[in-house]
Order: C-alpha cells, then sequence, then structure tokens
C-alpha cells in the first residue's frame, strides 16, 4: 500500500549558501518533508554536487559542496570549510563544529531490507569536544518495514521507500528517518548525531523520478 507523506509549509529555511553549519533549521521536521525545499525552492540553487543541510538545534542552513571521495565516504564542505562526512547517505562524521561526530559505526541501508525478524542493527557513535574530550555512545536500534511513500517534488508526486531506524541505550533514545529512490540510494534523511549536535536533515543531490518505484521485499 502507498502513503502520501504529510508535507507541513515551512518556508524561508535558507537564505544563502556557505553559511555556519551550527546555525541551521529545520529542512525536514517531525511532521514530514518540508515541500518547498524538496522542490528546490530554498533561496539557494542545488546542484549534483551539493548537500542540502540543517541542524534543527539552531535557526539556517547551508548548501555544502561536494569535496572527495574517502575510504571512509565523501566529503561535503562549505564555504568555511565546515564538513560532513557521509557513507551510503548515512552521516558519519563532522568536521570544524564547536562539538565534531567522529565517527558513527552502523550497517549499510543497502541491508535494511534484507534483515530477517527481529529487525535491528547496532550504532556505534563516536564524539569529541574541547571542553569535554572524547566519549562514545552504543545503540541497537529497530529498522522499520519499509514502506512506500509519495513525495510532492515540483509539479510531480514522486514515489520513495521510508525507513525508520528507532534507536536506544539504557539511558537515551532517537529516531532516525531515511527516504531512498528506487534505485536504493537515500535522497532525503533526519538523522541524530549525539545531544550536542541534534538532528540533521539533509537533502541529497536528487533530480527525482516521476515513474513508480518498485516495491521493496519487505512492505507493509
Amino acid at each position: 500500500m502507498k502513503h502520501v507523506l504529510a508535507v507541513p509549509a515551512i518556508v524561508g529555511i535558507i537564505a544563502t549558501a556557505g553559511c555556519d553549519l551550527t546555525a541551521a533549521g529545520s529542512l525536514l521536521g517531525p511532521g514530514g518533508v518540508n515541500n518547498s525545499a524538496v522542490g528546490g525552492q530554498t533561496g539557494a540553487e542545488q546542484t549534483s554536487d551539493t548537500l542540502t543541510v540543517f541542524f534543527e538545534a539552531s535557526g539556517s542552513g547551508a548548501l555544502l559542496s561536494r569535496a572527495k571521495a574517502t575510504g571512509n565516504g565523501t566529503v561535503w564542505t562549505s564555504e568555511d570549510l565546515a564538513s560532513l562526512t557521509e557513507r551510503d547517505g548515512i552521516v558519519v562524521g563532522t568536521q570544524g563544529l564547536n562539538t565534531d561526530l567522529v565517527s558513527i559505526e552502523t550497517p549499510s541501508p543497502a541491508t535494511w531490507d534484507t534483515l530477517t525478524p527481529p529487525r535491528a542493527v547496532t550504532a556505534i557513535h563516536r564524539h569529541f569536544s574541547d571542553s569535554v574530550g572524547p566519549w562514545m555512545r552504543a545503540y541497537v536500534c529497530a529498522v522499520s518495514p519499509t514502506r512506500s511513500v509519495s513525495l510532492p517534488v515540483g509539479d510531480n508526486i514522486e514515489t520513495v521507500w521510508e525507513t525508520n531506524l528507532s534507536c536506544r541505550n539504557a539511558d537515551q533514545s532517537y529516531e532516525d528517518t531515511y527516504w531512498r529512490d528506487q534505485t536504493g540510494k537515500v535522497v532525503l534523511a533526519r538523522q541524530w548525531l549525539g545531544e550536542q549536535l541534534g538532528y540533521v536533515n539533509l537533502q541529497y543531490p536528487w533530480h527525482g523520478n516521476t515513474r513508480q518505484a518498485a516495491d521493496p521485499g519487505d512492505e507493509q
């Protein structure tokens, strides 16, 4: 069964590219995907080599440029040289922020649809800040059945796959949400980066595809 995702009316999310990543607002909120951002109405043009980023804990956003590929993933940088590293659509590191994510170790999204019940993965987060130094958090994440949802993108309706990861340890919990296109590529995400950085919202380079996505094997 297909679902139409509710889209909140949020405007004026981002004014300029290359702004400080520590001052950011929300592209994807708890209610779903911001249609104006998904449609490219962000006040700055997204290209095949830019990543739209917002941090919910602060108040603005930035377009990051693709810098290089490393053994750990792809590095995206702002004009002031703050950076995010992502692997398969999951942010696995940051650099140049007041508090940085050193690494996240968790299985690739390519494994989610082949999991057998109970559907779960582990996530190990390593962080560093000048005031606290290094620390680590480990979580067990329940992976939801993938479902097909429809997103308004400009004048079209795009069909993507939505997967939620509900993660917890003894004293913390969070929920990540990822939206993948029909090739399995993460195109939108709302991801928890720890208690200091909070949730990051990402729109990866995506031109959309109005053809209907094939159902993943475990869709409910």
